[in-house]
């Protein structure tokens, strides 16, 4: 019998390629042919900007350039412009957050400045680029050409191009410039009217000290939520951190409700337990913060995870207030089943609403469709660790 060993290292390994046909994924696979177009070079820029290599993608690009130039294809000059300056503000921040090397700030500002020249040349070649007009502003800001900056995203603006204020103020908003961030977000405002852009006026109001200004500006972004990705649940947290009182027990709650509807428990009896801190005992957000926490740490018990280190609530003395408290049927179906087990709260969690839309629910404020929601959800959880 002839001896196999190593056959598997000689075997032959395939892939398939985009057309379904196999590709040598060996480690003897074929190179690439070399670029020969502008088209093929822009292209092999591509491949070596994903493999981190900047440099190769500049020289893919200086010859793609020069052949677009002899073929006289002024769209196709401006897009090779446009990636090499985008190229360019991948060198400007290569060094960020590399723990070996502190960025030079003269080489960044270099490759800035070679990056907005290459995308001037690009409108020089095509006026109407949305791209290079973006990514020209963007580059101006970091310059500190603030006016250049700002007439360049509001041509990229009215030409359609992403949301440029809105990137601008966010990179504003990172690096401490929260004036010039709050700003951005006024204009990307009037031009979109988008729960973006007032969620993240909001945060620029905050941080500024505005909390009247930045409540505002989250109702206005709940005004929108279905625009947003979890169901509004960041804005009710602001709207608790900006307000006082029973107010903020109540954006407490509702982000409680909606997190628990989520099937985020833990969230939601955290947010509960703050709320907690805000009304005054035997309020009604007291009433169902209260309930929120004592249902979960029901949960938490029935799911054998013992008592949780980070609530710090007397959650026996919440049993015994509650038990002594007129409650709502959703608050009483939880508090129930919390204490007595799901069986003996069955009928009254099959009496809940559970078709409840919870964007509309949270657009609408509506505090009684977001407990139903939470409740259901939190029984579901009982009846499934009873």
């Amino acid at each position: 019998m002839d001896d196999d060993t190593g056959a598997d290292d000689e075997r032959e390994s395939y892939q398939l390629g985009p057309d379904g046909t196999p590709v040598d994924a060996g480690p003897d696979r074929a190179p690439d042919p070399e670029p020969e177009t502008a088209v093929e070079h822009r292209q092999a820029a591509r491949r070596a900007l994903g493999a981190d290599d900047v440099e190769r993608a500049l020289d893919h690009l200086d010859e793609a350039l020069e052949l677009a130039r002899e073929d006289g294809n002024d769209a196709l000059v401006a897009g090779v412009l446009t990636d090499r300056g985008n190229v360019r503000m991948e060198r400007a921040d290569s060094d960020e957050g590399d723990p070996r090397a502190e960025p030079d700030a003269d080489e960044v500002r270099t490759a800035i400045e070679a990056a907005v020249a290459d995308y001037t040349a690009a409108l020089d070649a095509d006026p109407e680029n949305g791209e290079a007009l973006f990514n020209r502003g963007l580059a101006r800001a970091r310059l500190g050409e603030r006016e250049a900056s700002t007439a360049d995203l509001e041509r990229a603006a009215d030409a359609g191009t992403g949301h440029p204020f809105l990137v601008r103020g966010n990179a504003y908003a990172e690096a401490g410039a929260d004036e010039y961030a709050r700003e951005d977000f006024t204009r990307a405002i009037d031009r979109t009217d988008t729960a973006r852009a007032y969620f993240n006026r909001g945060n620029a109001n905050r941080r500024l000290g505005d909390e009247d200004a930045a409540a505002t500006d989250y109702e206005a972004a709940l005004d929108r939520v279905d625009e947003l990705p979890d169901e509004g649940l960041r804005v009710l947290i602001e709207l608790g951190e900006v307000s006082a009182g029973e107010t903020a027990a109540t954006h407490r709650v509702r982000a409680a409700f909606l997190a628990a509807a989520q099937r985020d428990i833990w969230r939601g009896m955290a947010l509960a337990e703050q709320a907690l801190g805000d009304a005054a005992e035997g309020t009604d957000p007291w009433t169902d913060a209260a309930a929120l926490v004592v249902a979960g740490d029901a949960i938490r018990g029935a799911a054998g995870y013992g008592p949780d280190d980070e609530v710090s609530v007397d959650v026996p003395r919440l049993r015994e207030r509650l038990t002594d408290t007129d409650l709502p049927d959703a608050t009483a179906a939880l508090v129930t089943g919390a204490m007595a087990g799901y069986d003996a709260a069955e009928a009254a969690f099959d009496a809940l609403d559970t078709d409840v839309d919870i964007t509309a629910a949270v657009g609408d404020r509506d505090h009684t469709a977001l407990r139903h929601a939470a409740a259901a959800e939190l029984g579901r959880q009982l009846r499934l660790y009873r």
